[in-house]
């Protein structure tokens, strides 16, 4: 898997309004075994990063999640995304990840970097 299609796969998760097409585009991007953490959450295993989205857009229906740049050194991804949450918030993370010698991602650690007002 290439960084690009990665990208739009890990993307397109995270937007997906449908939890089973969540569900697809994750197994195509994330290992069963997967961990994603972050300052409130730890889930590990594909299923619960999956219910963990879920939550997420449960409580943000109308959020857009945009993967601005994903950089790779030696296996390690560099990803800078832009969260817009409503239409009062946005902001950014930036996420540290591993990925599999097939090229998904194995393990996903979630930095919060600002979360503001929309102007």
């Amino acid at each position: 898997m290439t960084l690009d299609e990665l990208t739009q796969w890990y993307e397109a998760a995270w937007n997906a309004p449908d939890s089973m097409e969540r569900r697809r585009l994750l197994a195509g991007c994330l290992t069963d075994d997967g961990v994603f953490a972050g300052s409130e959450t730890h889930a590990v295993g594909r299923e619960a990063i999956a219910a963990h989205i879920d939550r997420f857009r449960e409580t943000y229906p109308a959020a857009r999640v945009t993967v601005r740049e994903m950089r790779e050194l030696h296996g390690v991804l560099l990803i800078r995304i832009h969260v817009i949450l409503d239409s009062e918030r946005q902001g950014s993370v930036i996420d540290v990840a591993e990925r599999e010698d097939d090229g998904r991602l194995r393990r996903v650690i979630v930095f919060p970097d600002t979360i503001a007002p929309n102007n």
